[in-house]
């Protein structure tokens, strides 16, 4: 068996194109220790961690195995804040990356973990030629909690606690 068209979506929590004849491990340090699971049917879900490299290998021919990808996390945003072009309750947060994808959401909440309720709609703004994210409506007491989004090779970063800014 040849292992190709597997890949991983960290995203997603999957290894994709796996079949049932393949074993994964997300703790092998060179394919051959480590905790090998079944994989499943076309794709497999896992929940990856990070540093950490991804191996697949046939069940039947375990010597028969390729690292699929290395599984990485970012580190947590630091941005600036400072008011938003629109005037009061808006937030602008600079010193951000260039090309990279993050998500938001303002609450009450002071501090907020990645299980909380507001991750599954978060604003999703990719910069692009930019080092900011303008306009951001936000009270006075409210707070912006910002994180690097996942993608198919990185995981979350850590989530960044940016107090609102107050109106003038």
């Amino acid at each position: 068996m040849v292992l190709t068209g597997v890949g991983v979506n960290v995203a997603n929590s999957e290894i994709t194109g796996t079949s049932l004849a393949m074993q994964y491990s997300l703790d092998s340090t060179n394919g051959i220790d480590g905790i090998w699971a079944d994989a499943s049917a076309t794709n497999t879900t896992v929940a990856f961690t990070a540093p950490g490299n991804v191996y697949i290998r046939e069940k039947n021919n375990p010597s028969n195995f390729r690292m699929v990808a290395t599984v990485t996390k970012p580190t947590t945003p630091n941005p600036g804040r400072m008011q938003g072009s629109s005037g009061a309750g808006y937030t602008k947060l600079n010193g951000l990356v260039n090309d990279e994808t993050y998500e938001y959401f303002v609450s009450s909440d002071s501090t907020v973990d990645a299980s909380n309720a507001g991750w599954s709609g978060a604003t999703t703004v990719s910069l692009a030629g930019s080092f900011y994210i303008d306009n951001i409506p936000a009270t006075t007491g409210q707070h912006i909690h910002i994180r690097l989004k996942a993608n198919n090779t990185r995981l979350a970063s850590d989530i960044a606690h940016v107090a609102s800014v107050n109106s003038p």
